[in-house]
């Protein structure tokens, strides 16, 4: 193998191994973003169970629910 093509593969190699990089440091940021979606979601749904208890209780002191 000459010089000529060992630097070329080298370069290539180099190349590849930057945009993996790259690659990963995208990936970290969806995974990221993702888990932060999750975490508001849990909140959401938290504060839906607790306001589904409220109406529940409102509805029976109302009467308009057996219970």
């Amino acid at each position: 193998m000459t010089d000529d093509t060992g630097n070329l593969i080298l370069d290539h190699m180099r190349r590849f191994d930057s945009r993996s990089a790259h690659m990963e440091d995208g990936m970290r940021d969806i995974k990221e973003g993702v888990t932060g979606v999750g975490e508001q979601l849990a909140r959401v749904n938290r504060r839906l169970d607790r306001l589904d208890a409220c109406v529940e209780t409102i509805a029976k002191r109302l009467d308009l629910v057996e219970g």
